[in-house]
């Protein structure tokens, strides 16, 4: 599926943006507690793995953000300001539609782990609520990105190389508090990956096979005491060292999946990699029926439990967006997706002033994430 006037997507970064989707679905249906989602116990392997791989989910979808955005950098004002107000489009219209809908599936679901009070509505808008968060964090993330592309800053490699490293710093070093108001801790700790995904765009490393093993065995260092800690073998008590080895963690699996993404690449890995902003906005209301659903009848098979909770995490959100295609104001409010006209009518020519004189493209499927 192509973009507007651009040419055809990556498979290979689409696969990698699949990838990254399946990975935070997995996430959510296992849950982060024993009272969440699959309500397995905390010492269970499926909860190890919850954990084991928090430093890499968010982080690749965000290096994805920031690798399609190097494609189209600001390059000064006027362009920063056409930015953010695609951004506000693309970002902030699904955060107002999809936080209340979360607001009050949470009211409404009693089997939700976090209880909300009619009081708390206006929270999810300025403190996040469940996978939200993101959309606060990855629109400080662009307004950042985008004002240091204008200054000149991420132009060349030496420029881009030192912001990126100082981001870095700055959210290992713990300087600034990690604070949930509209999204700035997660923003802070995520700006990193997205510079990274930018650079990746920008200035394509070429991995020796000695790099690539420094990167495997970087990635086995700082994965097994994350493991260890995990299962309260050892303890990590101060924040910057736990910070560094997430920070270690995610470069050298983005770096490492990256090298890898070319032999990677399937056809269904791609196909999702596609909807993936989609599955990311609303796989959230499909997984409540799946649990619903397994107490009613009794299930406890975890493994079966997890299987409907992915296919239905994925499944719901995809028939979604194919069903919005119909709808330009559905399109806007769900996705925030530019109100063309609806598919069937700009392929048809019908509701255009000077149909006759120029042919119209159709409107492709909605748009496979935020940088779009």
């Amino acid at each position: 599926m192509a973009n507007r006037g651009t040419k055809p997507k990556d498979p290979s970064i689409e696969t990698l943006r699949g990838i990254a989707i399946i990975l935070m679905v997995a996430g959510h249906v296992v849950g982060a507690e024993a009272n969440d989602a699959m309500q397995v116990a905390d010492d269970s392997p499926w909860r190890l793995i919850f954990w084991g791989l928090q430093d890499v989910r968010m982080p690749l979808f965000t290096v994805l953000s920031g690798f399609v955005y190097a494609a189209r950098p600001t390059r000064d004002w006027p362009q920063y300001g056409s930015l953010v107000k695609a951004k506000m489009r693309r970002v902030l219209i699904p955060l107002l539609v999809v936080g209340t809908l979360v607001f009050w599936a949470k009211m409404l679901n009693p089997f939700s782990s976090a209880s909300v009070e009619l009081g708390d509505w206006w929270k999810v808008y300025f403190f996040g609520m469940d996978h939200v968060w993101f959309l606060q964090a990855i629109f400080l993330i662009f307004l950042a990105a985008g004002m240091l592309d204008a200054i000149g800053f991420l132009g060349k490699f030496p420029g881009w190389l030192t912001v990126t490293a100082l981001s870095a710093l700055l959210h290992v070093s713990a300087l600034v508090p990690a604070i949930d108001f509209l999204g700035i801790g997660p923003a802070v700790r995520l700006l990193p990956f997205f510079l990274l995904g930018y650079g990746l765009k920008r200035f394509p490393p070429e991995l020796s096979r000695l790099w690539l093993g420094f990167l495997v065995l970087a990635l086995i260092a700082a994965f097994f005491p994350r493991i260890l800690a995990l299962n309260e073998v050892i303890a990590i008590g101060d924040i910057r060292v736990d910070r560094s080895l997430a920070m270690v963690i995610g470069i050298a699996s983005v770096l490492v999946l990256f090298h890898f993404r070319k032999a990677l690449t399937c056809r269904f890995l791609t196909w999702v990699g596609g909807y993936a902003f989609g599955i990311y906005l609303f796989h959230y209301f499909a997984l409540p029926i799946i649990w619903i659903g397994s107490r009613a009848i009794g299930m406890h098979s975890e493994l079966v439990k997890f299987a409907l909770g992915m296919a239905a995490g994925i499944s719901f959100p995809i028939l979604l967006q194919i069903l919005s295609r119909r709808s330009r104001w559905a399109r806007f409010a769900l996705f925030g997706e530019k109100l063309a006209p609806p598919k069937e009518l700009v392929a048809s020519g019908k509701g255009q002033k000077n149909r006759s004189r120029r042919p119209v493209r159709p409107v492709p499927p909605v748009s496979a994430q935020v940088d779009s």
